[in-house]
């Protein structure tokens, strides 16, 4: 490497690697394990939104909080109704 090079690391590249599928589609669920327990993606180091390691984000945790709060007071507080009955919901 040529001295005064500048080399830095994306996340987003990371995230948008060729081995994750249908990368230009949202599909959370792509994150989570199959039938057999493996993850859809092939490592775990493939979504690192906050990082990994010693130099992983400080306020992960509270982020995690904060959503997790978010969304009981959005489910608590709001009201709700299906816009299109006919779309099939499934229950789990």
């Amino acid at each position: 490497m040529p001295k005064d090079w500048k080399v830095s690391y994306s996340i987003r590249e990371t995230h948008q690697g060729a081995n994750i599928p249908d990368v230009d589609k949202f599909n959370p669920d792509r994150w989570l394990t199959t039938d057999d327990a493996t993850p859809q993606c092939p490592t775990k180091y493939e979504f690192i939104p906050f990082g990994s390691g010693s130099r992983s984000c400080v306020g992960k945790e509270f982020a995690k909080l904060t959503l997790r709060v978010f969304i009981v007071e959005l489910v608590r507080t709001c009201s709700w109704k299906v816009i299109k009955p006919e779309t099939e919901i499934d229950y789990f």
